[in-house]
């Protein structure tokens, strides 16, 4: 009987400890199944248009989806620093993880201007997501932001993809 309470509190303490981890390599798994997807069919937006602005280095929207819908939204916005990027999967109307990077343009070493042959990545964040609707989050972050502003959750994000469905709807 003390054989079976110590399995029973050890199988508990190695869900607790290790849950998140399992859910995020099946999120990875997820999110790997449709980055490999080849039957995936692909819309572009050019972002310039669909929020009216006019960004620097232009900007694009990528969808990719199939019949079952929307499985990842890549947006890329160019500005006069670099470039900043917003990728979100999802799996059956939902996001599972949501990657935001910053790529900065290099300065020349004998010349006080950038160089805009070549991208650096200074930043990423990748959210993944347990619970969508309870905010239910890990994030994990490499580098530093230089222009870039930091979101305050996932709310910040339900904007692209309502406006990535609106998109899709014309």
């Amino acid at each position: 009987m003390n054989k079976f309470f110590l399995i029973a509190i050890l199988l508990f303490l190695r869900g607790i400890l290790f849950g998140q981890d399992d859910l995020i390599g099946s999120i990875e798994h997820n999110v790997d199944l449709i980055d490999r997807d080849s039957t995936l069919e692909m819309k572009e937006f050019d972002a310039n248009q669909v929020y009216g602005h006019t960004y620097d280095g232009g900007g694009v929207i990528s969808v990719h989806f199939d019949r079952k819908g929307i499985r990842k939204i890549k947006e890329e916005i160019g500005i006069s620093t670099g470039r900043l990027t917003t990728i979100i999967y999802l799996k059956e109307g939902d996001p599972i993880k949501i990657i935001e990077r910053e790529e900065n343009f290099a300065h020349h070493a004998d010349k006080p201007e950038m160089d805009y042959s070549r991208l650096h990545q200074v930043f990423q964040t990748e959210i993944y997501i347990f619970n969508w609707e309870k905010d239910h989050t890990q994030v994990r972050k490499k580098g530093a932001r230089n222009f870039s502003e930091e979101s305050c959750g996932l709310f910040e994000y339900e904007p692209l993809i309502a406006l990535v469905r609106e998109q899709m709807k014309k």
